[in-house]
Order: C-alpha cells, then structure tokens, then sequence
C-alpha cells in the first residue's frame, strides 16, 4: 500500500518532439493508474511549463520520451528547481540517449555492436554512400542518432540507394548514423523497482510482417506479436540479462530501463539502444514484461511512485 499523502505530485508528459504520442500514451495510463491508487496529482505536457511551481509538488513523474523529456534536459531542469523525479539522471539520459556514445559504452562492457558510423552530410553523396559502405557493408539502417520510436528510420540496400537517401536529406538538420543491417528477432529486457530492489524482467520478443520494427508496426497492435517469455533458448536469455544489467550499472541508470536487442539465427544478441524512460502504457513492452514476471500494472506504477519517495530532492544525481 501507498501511503496516504495530501502533496501531490506532477505526471509530465507529451512535449513538442516526434515522440509526443508516445508520451501522451504512457501518461494516458499512468494518470488512471494514479486515480486507482489514490495519489494526488497534476498533470502537466512539457511543451508549456509556464504555470508549472515545482514547490507544490513532492517529486515529477516522468513519461515523457525523446527530445527534451528523455535527454537529460527536463532532468536537469528539475533538479535545479530542486524537484526529485522518477527515471534516471542526467548523465544516464543524456547518453543513453546519443546512440553512438551509448553504443561505445557498449562495447566497452563486452556487448556485440552493429558496426556503425555518423552520416557526414557535408560530403557529396557519392562520396558519403561509397565510404559507408566501406566502413558499414551494403545494406544499412539509417537512423537519428538521438531519437526513438523508430522515427525517421529506413532501411537502405547498396550505394545507389544510400545516394538517392542522402539527396532527400539535402536541407536535413538533424544528425544521422548508418549502422550495419542485422537480420533478427527483436528482443527487449526491462529492469523495475520491485519490493527488493532493481529486478530484471524476462524478456519479450516482437515478431512481425514489416522489414524491421518501425513505428507503425510499434503502435498498431494488429501489425504485431508479442512473446514473453522470449523463446530464444537459455543461453541468449542469459546474454540478455547480462547486458541489461551492464549497460544499466555503468549508465548509472536508475528504473524504470528497457535495453532492445537483435537476437540473430545463430543465437548472438546483438545491442541496439537503451530507453531512459521506456513506454509505460498499460498494453506496451515493460508493462508486459512486468505481468510475466508477477507484477500488475498497479504495482509497476506504486513501486516507481516508493524509488521516488526515497531520493532527495536535489543534488542527488551524477
């Protein structure tokens, strides 16, 4: 049981970047989930804070995903208005966040990487297409470096498609890397605050029609299916965990976390991306992979609202 409280505390959601459905979503569920426990709240969208006094609240809660929300920018606003919040810090978000950086963490920790490189726009495309498949291989998947959601993402197959790519992003202003195509299972491994500290949850695995897991497919349950547990045999479970646990030590992440990978035909997990603050939606990944492990939605919610309760409201994070 939550204890009673008359403080409330703020739910932040939605904001002005690609992944505000996203957000929207997962706060959808989180303010009923609120509502069922009987704790108090506000609910705030981060595109307009202007009314926003941090004294009134006991600590944010934070569903918000991507730009901003995701990156390390609303945490770091909340700390220096000396608000604790849910999620990870600064410094976890910030890097878990650039996925070039938080892939050399990766391996650094053992972790098999993709081969990848930043896209160069300021070369011509011929020269830019010949030299990432040089350093990447024929086909690649072409993606922001800081996002998610599978947004802006495509899939490009030899130097003449990487060429017609690179010309459509003539007035591009975001930065972008290419990284080796891998033909796998999508496998993704949650880590929650549970009674006893950080637990990390079986995996679930998503199948589907489309090339990869892009963004209609993500939010179109009709498109997808969902395994949990995974069926990918004891010793790729076993990777899996392993590296979540890594990547989420040595971010020095705090849950609720998701780690995605690609678990190819011979068994190797191979890592994509860590997600800071992962959807939280009644029906999305970690809530799933809560349920297998035991733990209702309700509860996913109460045990994020108890880690909360335990951080001091500023300075407490790296």
């Amino acid at each position: 049981m939550l204890k009673s409280q008359t403080t409330p505390i703020a739910l932040m959601t939605g904001g002005n970047g690609p992944e505000r459905f996203g957000s929207l979503r997962s706060g959808e569920s989180v303010i009923k989930a609120l509502t069922s426990l009987g704790v108090p709240h506000d609910v705030y969208d981060i595109s307009d804070l202007a009314g926003f006094d941090p004294k009134r609240y006991e600590f944010a809660f934070l569903t918000t995903h991507g730009w901003f929300g995701e990156d390390g920018k609303l945490q770091g606003f909340l700390e220096h208005q000396g608000l604790a919040y849910t999620g990870s810090g600064v410094l976890a978000s910030a890097v878990g966040m650039y996925k070039p950086l938080c892939n050399q963490l990766a391996q650094s920790l053992g972790l098999k990487v993709p081969l990848w490189t930043n896209i160069d726009f300021s070369q011509t495309p011929l020269v830019e297409a010949r030299r990432i498949v040089e350093v990447v291989g024929h086909k690649v998947i072409a993606k922001p470096v800081s996002g998610g959601g599978s947004i802006d993402t495509i899939i490009l197959d030899g130097v003449g498609e990487i060429i017609r790519w690179l010309k459509t992003m003539d007035q591009n202003e975001l930065q972008f890397m290419a990284q080796r195509y891998v033909k796998g299972l999508d496998v993704t491994i949650g880590i929650v605050d549970g009674p006893s500290g950080t637990t990390v949850l079986p995996p679930l695995s998503t199948e589907y029609a489309s090339s990869f897991y892009d963004f209609d497919t993500k939010h179109d349950a009709t498109k997808r299916k969902h395994v949990c547990p995974a069926e990918i045999g004891t010793p790729a479970t076993a990777a899996l965990r392993s590296g979540a646990a890594r990547l989420f030590s040595a971010l020095k992440a705090e849950a609720p976390f998701r780690a995605d990978f690609l678990v190819d035909e011979e068994g190797q997990a191979w890592f994509l991306e860590v997600n800071t603050i992962p959807g939280l939606s009644r029906e999305g990944n970690l809530a799933t992979m809560a349920k297998a492990h035991g733990i209702t939605y309700e509860n996913l919610i109460a045990n994020t609202i108890k880690s909360a309760r335990r951080k001091e409201p500023k300075g407490y994070r790296q």
